[in-house]
């Protein structure tokens, strides 16, 4: 039959029998994706493993992106494992609840090393370099934002915006406090839920949540960003810890939100300028420092895409980055090629970009720590955590 033009199809008509086709699975890419081939084109396969036979249903087709989901196994691969939860492949949420966790880690480190190795193949990077941190697969999540339609709640169905409800037994990757928050949810008129797990169950939407470590307490504001994996927050602000040089030195760091890095390595540092993006986030890591009585940290403003640092701040040794999706931008880019600081600590929750930055980062730098943190399991994202020493 005819492909409609939904807006989930794209602009375009093509025929196949029930919206559906048969593909053979090539290769892994990026965002849990596999490459198949029809008719010299090519499909972006959710839920198949390289090697399977698979039939598929069309979520998405258009010119530039055809995506497909399996709907059936033909020729199933020696790695696929039963499917651990109803919704898979129906939501949008998870893209390796059908290959082991250790099958996932491997897959997430080799495509950073492959996207690494095609950018730098002068300078290539050995698998055994990496190190990888992991917690539990279930249950990580310390929030969670749901859908709500009709009163029912739960999560967009994959390529629309319809409705999937939350299963009987929950999501698996949040902990039962949040599942159970969900079911218990009464709406208004919102159309969207927000939920954060700390101590216990608030709505980060409408209320500052407060997140406690051994040394320190990091509050953050309304709707304000925090590391979701509860398991790996701390496994990863101490892998920073041990990225720095023995000695004393004063850091700047970009992208410092609420303060959760600057405080796990204040007693480690002379002195802290950290920059952020957002005034509240500033106001309330400049606060935290004071409520943890810490006197080396201090926090500016500034659209660090748009703005340039202050001049006095560019000399420090170690600049530490953890920036959005989009990467650095060439302004902080242009101000690393200027002042090049000694050591480079970059964290990213996007290692396309992440290796895009390093083009124009590496040529005067050595990389010389690579760690990969899940912070994501079976989703396809993760954190690559790099330590970089000026040559």
């Amino acid at each position: 039959m005819k492909l409609s033009t939904e807006k989930n199809l794209g602009e375009e008509s093509h025929s196949f029998e029930n919206n559906k086709l048969i593909l053979r699975a090539e290769k892994w890419v990026n965002n849990g994706y596999c490459l198949g081939y029809l008719n010299e084109e090519t499909f972006f396969i959710s839920g198949a493993i390289p090697g399977e036979l698979v039939e598929c249903e069309i979520v998405s087709y258009t010119k530039k992106f055809k995506q497909v989901k399996v709907v059936q196994i033909v020729e199933p691969s020696k790695d696929r494992i039963p499917i651990d939860c109803d919704i898979f492949l129906v939501c949008g949420g998870c893209s390796f609840r059908h290959i082991s966790y250790l099958k996932e880690l491997e897959l997430k480190k080799n495509l950073f090393l492959n996207e690494f190795n095609h950018k730098f193949p002068s300078s290539p990077l050995d698998k055994h370099s990496i190190h990888i941190l992991k917690g539990s697969e279930f249950h990580y999540r310390n929030n969670v934002q749901f859908k709500i339609h009709h009163n029912q709640k739960g999560f967009f169905k994959i390529g629309t915006n319809d409705l999937v409800p939350l299963p009987e037994r929950g999501c698996l990757n949040l902990p039962k406090e949040l599942n159970e928050s969900i079911k218990k949810y009464k709406p208004q008129s919102e159309k969207e839920g927000k939920l954060r797990f700390t101590t216990e169950v608030i709505n980060y939407e409408k209320e500052e949540s407060e997140f406690v470590f051994d040394k320190f307490k990091i509050r953050v504001p309304k709707n304000g960003f925090f590391q979701i994996n509860r398991f790996l927050t701390e496994p990863w602000l101490e892998e920073i810890i041990n990225f720095l040089p023995a000695d004393n030195h004063d850091i700047l760091e970009l992208f410092s939100g609420s303060g959760l890095i600057s405080h796990a390595i204040s007693s480690k540092c002379t002195s802290l300028i950290g920059y952020e993006i957002e005034s509240n986030a500033v106001q309330f890591a400049t606060e935290n420092a004071k409520r943890n009585h810490i006197a080396n940290l201090e926090y500016k403003t500034r659209n660090l895409y748009q703005e340039r640092i202050t001049e006095k701040h560019l000399g420090r040794s170690i600049w530490i980055m953890n920036p959005p999706r989009n990467g650095l931008g060439n302004l902080i880019l242009e101000q690393i090629e200027k002042h090049r600081p000694k050591h480079i600590i970059y964290s990213s929750c996007n290692y396309i970009s992440l290796v895009q930055d390093l083009k124009k980062i590496l040529p005067n730098y050595t990389l010389k720590k690579t760690t990969i943190a899940d912070f994501f399991p079976r989703t396809s994202y993760f954190e690559t955590l790099l330590l970089l020493e000026k040559r």
